[in-house]
């Protein structure tokens, strides 16, 4: 590598934990208070600043799955703009194929969402959101009963959704709620 490589990669390593500095808060800005707004109590991350500094990053170093896929969760998660993620997840998919993390999150992001566990936890990339769709998918969808408990949850979640995430105290007990379904599936998937 000449000076100047090491050079760009340094500098696109700075912006991107600058980047990823500012979607931990976001994120935990949703998972403590529900949002990223200050109406909630919280310090809002500054989503727009940290696209900056990935675009930066991207910039110098194009084809980094990593930025790419930070892009990609800043663009969802902050700007709540799926479409413009998914081209970036895909790619970055593309460019390290076997990236647990960016298959996870393209999966994520190509499935239905668990909305009431999304609100619950904040995020849809958490890692309880993650077990809850993988126990729909490869448990639910098999049995008859199943697809019928997820078709009549679909039909009522996004206005229990919608409350759960405007009341903080909603938003534990039903993280509370859900512990013993996620643990169980945990199990279930750490026995396939």
């Amino acid at each position: 590598m000449e000076q100047t490589d090491i050079e760009k990669f340094t500098e696109a390593e700075q912006y991107q934990l600058k980047a990823m500095f500012i979607l931990h808060e976001l994120q935990a800005n949703k998972q403590v208070y529900g949002s990223n707004s200050s109406i909630t109590g919280a310090a809002p991350a500054n989503i727009d600043l940290a696209l900056q500094y990935i675009d930066r990053s991207i910039e110098l170093v194009p084809d980094s799955a990593i930025y790419l896929n930070l892009k990609a969760l800043l663009l969802w998660e902050g700007n709540g703009n799926k479409e413009a993620a998914i081209p970036l997840l895909e790619r970055a998919a593309q460019l390290s194929p076997r990236d647990i993390d960016i298959q996870n999150n393209l999966n994520a992001i190509k499935t239905s969402q668990c909305v009431v566990a999304t609100a619950a936890f904040g995020t849809p990339l958490a890692i309880e959101v993650n077990l809850l769709r993988w126990w729909r998918d490869k448990i639910l969808s098999k049995s008859a009963y199943g697809r019928l408990f997820v078709s009549s949850y679909y039909s009522v979640s996004p206005p229990i959704a919608r409350f759960i995430s405007s009341h903080n105290n909603i938003r534990a007990l039903v993280r509370l709620l859900l512990r013993p379904i996620i643990r169980h599936a945990q199990r279930l998937k750490s026995s396939v």
